[in-house]
């Protein structure tokens, strides 16, 4: 173990920081240009993002249909839902199977983006409520036999929720204000127990770790909802837990310094990066393997959830091995090589 420290200290991380800075770089380039490709297809930034329903106003509709909505079936029956919602001018946004108690009971749900608003009407002069139930209705009939007659209107077998654009900006709103309040919260408790730069610094390699789980949520087009908010919001906390424990090996070390002149800053920066990797690795890769057994086992809407989760772990423990230690000392290297130069300058007067 100490052998494997020391060729950590000796690889030099901070001495290498410019590959480390490339690498998110490369990365958002990629997403930018993916996400303009899409936005241009789709004619909006929506279609860039793949932003679903939860923001942009949509339809969720959930059929019951026991053994339909199981194996073969199950593709079957997604495509006669999807024949209907052409017939009304609506695109499938999402299908997956929902299990039940029993199998009588599972069902399958369908997602789609409302093609009209409020009191807005179609070219049938329908508003989205008349819109969702005729489809439902067509939907009743497709799947009613002569000795199962289905009714539209009943729960067992149908159910919707439709969700505005208004309520959509609104969630959109809520989300953005409590993820840069958390960011807040977390920049002013580093400044109080570490110091300025350190708290600067874990911002922005957080922030680092959000952007790049968005950019590789669009390059892979990983469906945008609620849940993402979550994932993001749990990556906030996860990244800055891993830069606190760097940051607080730096502590320990710089405190021994009564001269801030004469810390090797670059040196203690390797150090504390080689001391914590081994946490570091296996605290993420326990968190990554439990995440990833989630999202293949998962449900699609569980993978909204789980797969950008994944993006965070891989950026987080990046950020935190290369990046976090490394800025920290160019920045106070340059604060350093400033105070010199203005003590030399004061003693020249």
């Amino acid at each position: 173990m100490k052998n494997f420290k020391q060729k950590m200290i000796d690889f030099d991380i901070v001495g290498k920081h410019k590959i480390w800075y490339l690498i998110p770089v490369i990365v958002l380039l990629t997403a930018a240009i993916v996400f303009s490709v899409f936005a241009y297809r789709g004619g909006s930034a929506a279609s860039g993002m793949n932003i679903g329903i939860d923001f942009t106003g949509g339809t969720l509709i959930t059929v019951t249909l026991g053994e339909g909505a199981e194996g073969a079936e199950y593709a079957k029956n997604v495509q006669i839902l999807k024949d209907i919602l052409e017939k009304h001018g609506c695109e499938l946004g999402q299908d997956q199977k929902s299990s039940g108690s029993d199998r009588e009971k599972s069902s399958i749900d369908i997602r789609f983006r409302n093609p009209i608003d409020g009191t807005e009407t179609n070219s049938e002069g329908q508003t989205i409520n008349e819109l969702v139930d005729a489809i439902k209705a067509d939907i009743a009939a497709a799947f009613s036999t002569e000795g199962d007659v289905k009714d539209p209107n009943d729960p067992n077998f149908i159910t919707s929720t439709t969700i505005g654009k208004t309520a959509s900006a609104k969630l959109l709103k809520s989300a953005l204000l409590a993820s840069l309040l958390s960011i807040l919260l977390i920049l002013v408790y580093i400044v109080i127990r570490f110091e300025l730069w350190s708290g600067v610094v874990a911002v922005l390699t957080m922030l680092h770790d959000v952007l790049i789980m968005v950019a590789l949520t669009i390059i892979f087009r990983i469906q945008v909802n609620t849940s993402f908010v979550a994932a993001v919001v749990t990556i906030i906390a996860y990244s800055i837990n891993n830069t606190i424990v760097v940051f607080d090996r730096i502590r320990e070390t710089t405190r021994t310094y009564d001269d801030k002149n004469r810390i090797p800053y670059a040196d203690i920066a390797n150090k504390a990066v080689a001391n914590t990797f081994t946490r570091t690795l296996l605290t993420s890769l326990t968190t990554f393997i439990t995440v990833f057994f989630l999202a293949v086992l998962g449900v699609a809407t569980m993978r909204e959830f789980t797969i950008p989760i994944m993006f965070g772990l891989i950026a987080g423990m990046f950020s935190c091995v290369f990046l976090a230690g490394s800025s920290w000392a160019l920045i106070n290297e340059s604060l350093k090589t400033r105070r010199l130069k203005a003590k030399q300058s004061f003693k020249r007067k």
